[in-house]
């Protein structure tokens, strides 16, 4: 074998080596992505709140909460009405942003369950000498409004039902199996068994729908007591996201609308294990064979829009970047069939090699 021929041909080979291996590299923007959420997304005092109502239980229908970083306005040549009113807005907002952080982020929070009414009870603004107002704390009230169906039964009184559902929900997660052992596979898992356990409550919008708990992940679940379990998209999301942070797996609750209707949707995004972020849209998948698992924008984007807007409040909360194109379809996904080409390529090496070595030592 000719040394000239040889040598281009080695270098050939290890490029061509590379650019085989090279879509198994996870861009590093992409990978600062499964950093993200919402909790991450807020600031110290959203943190805070997010944190209390998130741990609160069955029982805790009150919260006091103290700011780390006390909320203040200056009250210098400016009217106490004007100063009183930033200091409301800034509140406000403050706690409206940690709550949709926690209604989209927590399936398990309680507070925010269907028909309960988490709201602001009251802050309260101390003058300052140096002719500041601050608000270091916020009280925060729970109540449940007549038709929330997790209310507790009066004639009851020595049964928490909000707390029985928390169990059966619990259990519901706890009970969940999958017996895959990669991330395709255990996504698979939870969205068949979603698609094969839940109905969508065709009647969600009238007081005749199936399940008054189709918006939480309960109602997709949660056996009722005929058998059946009924949830409209939230509640497949929710559903989806408690299953997948049992096995581990990096996911987003995201809110939008859909086509053709543009009316309010919800889905799930998941970081894969190639360091790209893929959509899931279990509801749709319920009836549209999957057409919706683990797509890209490409494809999803299509008919699926990601809002900032949420029970007409703005979140101006951050989305995950979302790959191009499938994930079975993603470049990485040829890597099992390329076994072939490797021992080629690995044979062309090691003869360039040994034909190599042997002209030298003549």
């Amino acid at each position: 074998m000719n040394l000239k021929l040889t040598a281009p041909a080695t270098v050939f080979a290890l490029a061509m080596l590379l650019l085989l291996a090279a879509p198994l590299a996870v861009d590093a923007d992409t990978a600062a992505d499964s950093e993200l959420s919402y909790y991450n997304q807020l600031d110290a005092n959203g943190r805070a709140l997010y944190d209390a109502v998130k741990g609160a239980d069955a029982e805790t229908l009150e919260l006091t909460v103290q700011l780390p970083m006390p909320i203040t306005a200056n009250s210098t040549n400016r009217p106490l009405s004007e100063v009183t009113e930033d200091l409301r807005e800034t509140v406000h907002q403050t706690w409206i942003r940690a709550k949709n952080a926690l209604w989209v982020g927590e399936p398990m929070a309680i507070w925010l369950w269907h028909g309960s009414d988490a709201r602001l009870e009251e802050s309260v603004a101390v003058a300052m000498p140096n002719g500041t107002y601050r608000v270091s704390e916020l009280s925060l009230k729970l109540d449940l409004i007549d038709t929330c169906p997790y209310r507790d039964d009066p004639a009851t009184v020595d049964v928490n039902e909000r707390q029985q559902k928390i169990d059966a929900v619990l259990k519901a997660v706890d009970d969940f199996e999958s017996k895959s052992t990669d991330v395709r596979g255990k996504v698979a898992d939870i969205n068949r068994y979603l698609v094969d356990s839940v109905t969508y409550d065709p009647d969600f919008k009238n007081s005749a729908k199936k399940s008054p708990y189709d918006h939480d992940a309960y109602g997709a679940l949660v056996d009722n007591d005929a058998g059946k379990r009924y949830a409209v998209c939230e509640g497949y999301s929710k559903a989806f996201q408690l299953l997948a942070d049992k096995l581990g797996l990096t996911t987003m609750t995201v809110f939008g609308t859909a086509a053709p209707s543009l009316e309010a949707h919800a889905w799930n995004y998941v970081l894969m294990d190639d360091g790209k972020w893929y959509a899931v849209d279990t509801t749709w998948n319920d009836g549209k064979g999957n057409a919706y698992f683990l797509v890209g924008y490409k494809t999803f984007f299509q008919d699926h829009y990601p809002s900032s807007f949420v029970t007409g409040e703005v979140m101006q909360f951050n989305y995950p970047v979302l790959s191009e194109d499938k994930y079975d379809s993603d470049p990485a996904s040829y890597m099992g069939f390329t076994w072939v080409a490797y021992v080629v390529i690995g044979a062309i090496i090691v003869a360039a090699l040994y034909v190599m070595v042997r002209r030298g030592a003549n």
